[in-house]
């Protein structure tokens, strides 16, 4: 099997796309000028709700989310709306979402790298509290947990622990998800 990157490369050669992978210097605290500071939130549906994104330093970030769901358990996927494997797991997902995982917040989390419009569009149907980073926040949060996959996953539980990264999707992936959210 690949590695995510090499996927990802050999993907973009086949579409005569090149993908520049660089990580920036990141600021200390959030800049007003960035998009998903200036968002508002919005009216919240019973199965969806876009979040505000919390106002603190981007080395912060993953806490702060992390710890609004405090004394809950939580499954955190960092997706984007252009990763045909983020699309299939979700899919895959939903029905556990009734079984096993019922007893769990879902938390989606995406950055600029996907089209706000679109990314709007698509939650509608995805049941869970949604984040539309910047750029440089998601970079800060995948720099904190040593990964800059799509799909990666997290849990956070009831004490406010956070995993250790879930990584791609597979049956593998599922199971080892599964087993963390039992310990819970």
């Amino acid at each position: 099997m690949k590695h995510p990157k090499q996927t990802l490369m050999a993907l973009a050669a086949l579409l005569g796309v090149t993908i520049i992978s660089a990580f920036t210097i990141l600021p200390a605290t959030p800049r007003p000028s960035d998009p998903a500071s200036e968002q508002s939130p919005k009216v919240q549906d019973q199965d969806y709700a876009i979040k505000k994104v919390p106002q603190v330093p981007y080395d912060q970030l993953l806490q702060a989310i992390a710890s609004s769901y405090k004394g809950q358990v939580v499954l955190i996927d960092f997706w984007a709306t252009w990763s045909g494997t983020c699309k299939d797991a979700m899919a895959q997902m939903e029905p556990l979402k009734s079984g096993i995982y019922s007893g769990a917040k879902y938390v989606y989390i995406t950055s600029q790298t996907s089209p706000r419009n679109l990314w709007e569009r698509m939650i509608t149907s995805i049941k869970g509290d949604h984040y539309y980073l910047s750029t440089n926040q998601l970079q800060a949060i995948f720099k904190q947990i040593g990964t800059d996959s799509f799909p990666t996953y997290l849990v956070v539980g009831k004490d406010g622990v956070i995993s250790e990264p879930f990584i791609g999707y597979s049956d593998d992936v599922t199971d080892a998800l599964e087993l963390e959210l039992l310990r819970y």
